[in-house]
């Protein structure tokens, strides 16, 4: 599935034909927008199920990602969801990473750039610092573990050994006032 992120969210089942007048349409629209994210799914996850039947691979994802590129894409978002019944997806840390890290690999052969991001069981900051450090991915997005979690950012940012800088209304709850008053700190006001 190609997803625009606009509101509202515009997505093409069709993954065949990429110079569709739709999908040129689309990318136009950006207009002079300072960022532009486009979400692909780069997997169908039909490959080991149905080898011989085509479908959507990061192969097509490597060659599309130029195109996108030259059209004004900033920010590729690479995700891999499939909705096909009998895809196969293999679950595990960093599992949607290899995506784009192909993506991100290809560059180097071309003479394109576009930011991409991954998805995929990131949810501690070591993992998510790692997959960024090694280069296989600019950016990463981390979705179900904040639902999960939605205090994930302290907590990675206390596995990572760094600060959150955040409103004082939110600092006052964690580190200020009620921390003094609630008496884990040494003066109550």
């Amino acid at each position: 599935m190609l997803c625009v992120q606009s509101y509202p969210k515009i997505c093409l089942y069709s993954y065949g034909n990429f110079s569709s007048p739709l999908l040129l349409w689309l990318l136009s629209q950006k207009a002079d927008a300072d960022d532009f994210t486009f979400r692909i799914s780069a997997s169908a996850w039909l490959e080991e199920v149905s080898p011989e039947e085509p479908s959507w691979d990061v192969g097509d994802t490597i060659r599309l990602a130029p195109i996108l590129a030259a059209h004004g894409v900033d920010l590729l978002d690479v995700s891999a969801g499939g909705i096909d019944v009998r895809q196969k997806i293999r679950h595990g840390p960093e599992y949607q990473v290899p995506f784009a890290a192909g993506v991100k690999a290809s560059q180097s052969s071309g003479d394109w750039k576009l930011l991409v991001a991954s998805v995929g069981n990131l949810g501690s900051g070591p993992v998510a610092n790692a997959v960024i450090e090694s280069g296989r991915t600019d950016v990463v997005f981390v979705g179900r573990e904040f639902l999960k979690n939605p205090g994930l950012v302290w907590k990675m940012a206390e596995e990572l050994g760094v600060g959150v800088r955040s409103a004082k209304q939110i600092d006052w709850t964690t580190r200020g006032r009620a921390r003094v008053w609630l008496g884990s700190g040494k003066v109550k006001a």
